[in-house]
């Protein structure tokens, strides 16, 4: 995947397991470019970087990218924070529906 420039984009947003589904069906806006980072806590998830109209964000779905393949007591939530953070994320977003 193609690394993104220390940085580059402020906000990060990370999508429960319904994410997926926003990633297939491309209603996030443009993709810009994608990459994982190696961490002091592992791999992260995939991160996203996308363009709206006048936004630029970085996306991870931390359950995995096409279904619900990482359950809650195994996504690396570290890595995932330390990722976005080392992209130059200052401010998350993030849903989840326990259920």
């Amino acid at each position: 995947m193609r690394k993104l420039s220390k940085n580059s984009v402020s906000l990060g947003v990370i999508g429960g397991s319904g994410a997926y589904d926003l990633l297939a069906n491309e209603v996030l806006g443009e993709k810009v470019s994608s990459t994982t980072l190696e961490t002091p806590f592992g791999e992260s998830a995939p991160i996203h970087h996308f363009r709206t109209d006048d936004l630029d964000y970085l996306f991870l779905s931390r359950h995995g990218e096409s279904d619900y393949s990482i359950t809650a007591p195994f996504v690396n939530y570290r890595a995932n924070i330390y990722a976005l953070k080392e992209c130059g994320v200052e401010r998350i977003i993030s849903w989840s529906g326990p259920g």
